[in-house]
């Protein structure tokens, strides 16, 4: 497939300092540490290795005590992101120039008229919902019809955010007008999260690295779509649209079930230890710090963003059994994905969008 002109992209979460080194390279490295082989840049077995946890320390140290050097001598086993270990349901019906990587039980490949797109599950029966692939060429108006054509709602009807990796959410009332949404389609909300009750309107939100969450409220019916980089992460932004959520449709979060797209993974996010100090002076406990931030047998720190997301909602009510990640890496798969930390500016965008449904017990 011809790879088409990319349009001009802003500075990225993934692109901001602290880095130690390009991902690629640490994803060789990890390859050859653990497999004993060298690696081709991006991994196509048809099994994920199982991930392997370690032990958890929980201190009662002095707060004053440099986070960074502590967490620097941690040495956690990687674990991917808790990528769920149930029988991979691969489809090799896409006949296309990718080859599609096997996922977890929970989620599975869907054809598209642009080509393929992974679901969720668990999620589906409550929310339709979807992942693009880097086949769709967003932010093109063509990209963008055919997105809402496969959300069966009107392209007035989309809703997507300028995204600043921060933690405001956006609500998107049942009652608003096509204009208005014609209006912050045109004029973007600067936010990350957006939130809505209303069956006739996607919410969307895009990535090239960064975690993209959809979530759905299994009794009101109500969705949201959240944008999470680091910067996110360490603000709690998923945990930020709960709340919204529960103020504006009476949530629970026992009733939400979540999906967790593509993202890069530990094995290719290498930072430094400033982000460390960030996570820290926004407030997380020590012992979340240092299951999120990994020191593998190299020494580069690594983040397990998917990894934080997941620990944050779980801290947050939902329940650990809905969470559902998909464990695709977007660094370790650039036929398929796109990745801002191996493309630069050359990435696209995938894009995570879903729409709300009739409640099923609005009681």
């Amino acid at each position: 497939m011809k790879r088409e002109p990319r349009w001009p992209i802003p500075a990225h979460d993934f692109d901001a300092g602290p880095v130690d080194a390009a991902g690629m390279a640490g994803a060789k490295r990890l390859h050859r540490r653990f497999l004993g082989s060298k690696s081709c840049g991006i991994r196509r077995s048809k099994i994920a290795f199982r991930p392997t946890i370690g032990d958890f320390s929980v201190g009662e140290d002095a707060p004053q005590e440099s986070l960074a050097v502590t967490v620097d001598h941690v040495g956690n086993a990687l674990d991917f992101g808790r990528v769920e270990t149930d029988t991979y349901n691969f489809h090799s019906r896409f006949g296309s120039y990718m080859t599609l990587p096997p996922v977890p039980a929970s989620f599975y490949w869907s054809h598209e008229t642009w080509g393929a797109a992974l679901r969720c599950r668990p999620l589906e029966p409550f929310a339709q919902h979807l992942f693009t692939t880097r086949q769709l060429q967003l932010p093109s108006a063509d990209a963008w019809r055919a997105l809402a054509s496969a959300m069966s709602v009107p392209a007035s009807r989309i809703v997507s955010l300028d995204q600043v990796h921060g933690r405001a959410v956006v609500h998107v009332d049942r009652n608003v007008a096509s204009q208005t949404l014609d209006e912050m389609h045109n004029d973007r909300p600067r936010a990350d999260a957006v939130i809505s009750d209303a069956p006739d309107v996607a919410l969307v939100v895009r990535a090239a690295d960064c975690v993209p969450l959809l979530i759905a409220d299994t009794r009101t019916g109500a969705v949201a779509a959240v944008h999470a980089g680091w910067r996110g992460t360490a603000a709690r932004v998923a945990v930020a649209a709960i709340e919204e959520m529960q103020r504006q449709f009476r949530t629970r979060a026992t009733d939400l079930v979540v999906a967790i797209g593509p993202a890069i993974g530990p094995c290719c996010y290498e930072v430094g230890s400033d982000l460390v100090d960030a996570f820290a002076a926004a407030g997380h406990e020590r012992y979340l710090i240092e299951r999120w931030f990994m020191t593998p047998r190299e020494r580069k720190m690594r983040l397990d963003v998917v990894g934080a997301n997941r620990d944050q909602l779980i801290l947050a009510g939902v329940r650990e059994d809905n969470v559902h990640a998909c464990g695709l890496c977007t660094a370790m798969h650039l036929d398929v994905l796109t990745s801002f930390r191996a493309e630069q500016a050359a990435a696209g965008r995938i894009a995570g969008a879903i729409r709300a449904s009739a409640p099923t017990n609005p009681g």
